[in-house]
Order: C-alpha cells, then sequence, then structure tokens
C-alpha cells in the first residue's frame, strides 16, 4: 500500500531534482556579489534562464525532476518492500509463539 510516506519520497525526489541544477549553478557559474540584493537576484536570474535553454529537447531542471521522481519513487518502492518483510517476519513469529 502506498502511503503518505511514500508520496513524500516520490515527489521530494521530483521537486528537489527540478531544484537542485539551479542551486547548482547559482553557487558555480553565477557566484557573484553574494549579500548584494541586485547582485543575487542577476545570479538567480541567470541560474534559472540558463537552466530553460532546452538539453536534449527539455529544460534542465525537466530532466532533473524526472530523475529526482525516478529516484524518489525507488527509495518508496524499497520502503515499501522493507515494511512488507517485517510485516511478514512478525507475523510468522506471532504464528510460531501460538503452536
Amino acid at each position: 500500500m502506498i502511503g503518505p510516506v511514500e508520496k513524500a519520497y516520490a515527489y521530494g525526489g521530483a521537486i528537489a531534482g527540478a531544484l537542485a541544477p539551479i542551486v547548482a549553478l547559482r553557487y558555480t557559474l553565477f557566484n557573484m556579489g553574494a549579500g548584494d540584493l541586485k547582485s543575487e537576484l542577476y545570479s538567480w536570474g541567470a541560474s534559472v534562464l540558463f537552466n530553460s535553454i532546452p538539453f536534449v529537447g527539455l529544460p534542465t531542471f525537466v530532466h532533473g525532476g524526472t530523475w529526482g521522481l525516478a529516484i524518489g519513487i525507488k527509495l518508496a518502492e524499497n520502503r515499501i518492500h522493507k515494511n512488507f518483510d517485517k510485516n511478514n517476519l512478525e507475523g510468522k513469529l506471532e504464528n510460531e509463539n501460538t503452536n
């Protein structure tokens, strides 16, 4: 069963994957004039615009969001299987104790 935690893994992965390239470019290529509001706005704006340039047909943040979603879904699946195995093991132990 997919619960709210598993959904949070998937959606959180997508959001983090979409924002990661923007933040990475902001603090690597466009790291100019920290502290000055005008420079900060230019840095963030340049990072967003640069990430909006299509790369293999789609903007970079779409690729990042897709990979983040895939990773989030995989983590959610691992959590579901871990909980399923744990519940099955507890059920087997209870059955053995009652016999």
